[in-house]
């Protein structure tokens, strides 16, 4: 078996630990802050720089889009001839005396990380997908076997009152408790294009509605099961 486990709020209570013997697991973003999945996926920049920063990456096994880094010898030729001043500002991570490597990445902040051993690898973004549905994506490119792929906090649809239903709202790199919860849409057709590009493995999404988005329906690989099911399946 393998376990995607997105950031929805659907999958609270549900004790992670217990895949850990069961199969594989990717999850995405701040999980690591309580779980340690076999993979973890993330492309925001400052998330990366947490995660980075936390020394998550030292032990456990990271995917970041788009990443790449440089040998340290020719930081200071990249420095002045690529960002001049701009790395004045920068928010630096790890010790340079330290680092065999370094990386420049940023968004609204602009970041230069030393690296040491971390295993990070790149994967790339060219569908401009959100982390979800990549975790989702590398897990079935390592699926050499076609086992079920099963999906948990993947949740699809806005709450009632169409707010963010995020478990890591409130904190930092996520949106607070009364956002709107906007990509709804784009999710359900990212995790489609997915499923109908591998008809021959079944993924089943987890939810106690048993009932998968609409636009789904033509798929006949995918199946919705509720928590209670899934955890008579895992145990």
């Amino acid at each position: 078996m393998i376990f995607v486990i997105g950031n929805g709020e659907s999958r609270r209570g549900i004790d992670l630990s217990l895949l850990k013997d069961r199969g594989k697991t990717y999850g995405c973003n701040a999980l690591y802050r309580d779980f340690c999945p076999d993979y973890l996926i993330s492309m925001d920049t400052d998330m990366v720089a947490e995660i980075i920063s936390s020394g998550y990456c030292k032990n456990n096994q990271c995917f970041f889009s788009e990443w790449s880094t440089f040998p340290k010898e020719l930081y200071d030729n990249f420095q002045y001839t690529h960002f001049g001043n701009e790395t004045e500002q920068a928010i630096h991570i790890g010790e340079k005396d330290k680092g065999k490597e370094f990386s420049i990445f940023g968004g609204k902040s602009m970041y230069i990380v030393w690296i040491d051993g971390e295993k990070i690898e790149s994967f790339s973004n060219s569908n401009s997908f959100d982390a979800g549905a990549n975790a989702i994506k590398l897990a079935t490119e390592h699926n050499s076997d076609k086992e079920t792929i099963y999906l948990l906090g993947f949740d699809m649809k806005k709450t009632e009152e169409g707010k963010n239903n995020n478990i890591y709202k409130d904190t930092k790199c996520y949106s607070t408790n009364d956002s709107e919860m906007t990509n709804t849409e784009k999710w359900i057709n990212e995790n489609k294009s997915i499923m109908e590009n591998n008809p021959s493995v079944l993924y089943c999404r987890v939810d106690n509605t048993i009932r998968n988005p609409k636009e789904w329906d033509d798929l006949d690989n995918v199946r919705c099961i509720s928590y209670k099911e899934f955890s008579r399946i895992i145990k």
